[in-house]
């Protein structure tokens, strides 16, 4: 058995956290398998979501983990020592926004929070790549941080 570590944070602070970052890990699931990848995203505070632009290949394997759908986390950590560390979880399922319904605003939560998020994919000519949005709500939120003892 382990004592916990670190205390939990309020809402307004576990929002700070996904609002100071554009890059966490999302676990995806799928039947028994786990799949963790590294994302960018953008906090959409005011539509209360997290916001991805994903680029896929015929052969992605992070597409079928997401295609199966189910609950997923994103993992987002601001850790500058063992005594000085704050993390937040946003549990729940991705939505894909279909292009139609992309705004400008959205894109632009996005690509001012993750600015530099897969700049190779964006400027590739390669036909085989696949541009997919999706959202994932925030009201499962959960935050950790540090205590002194």
């Amino acid at each position: 058995m382990f004592d916990v570590v670190g205390a939990s944070m309020v809402e307004e602070e576990t929002e700070a956290v996904l609002a100071a970052h554009g890059h966490g890990v999302l676990a995806l699931a799928r039947d028994d398998e786990a799949y963790g990848v590294p994302v960018s995203y953008g906090y959409d505070e005011a539509e209360n979501r997290v916001v991805f632009q994903f680029f896929y290949d015929r052969e992605s394997k992070k597409r079928e983990f997401v295609e199966h759908g189910g609950t997923v986390t994103l993992t987002v950590t601001d850790w500058a020592s063992a005594d000085d560390w704050r993390s937040a979880i946003v549990t729940g399922e991705l939505q894909r926004v279909p292009d139609s319904e992309v705004s400008d605003r959205l894109a632009a939560v996005f690509f001012e929070q993750a600015e530099h998020a897969a700049p190779a994919a964006r400027r590739s000519t390669r036909t085989s790549l696949t541009r997919e949005w999706y959202q994932l709500p925030t009201d499962d939120l959960t935050g950790r941080t540090s205590t002194a003892e």
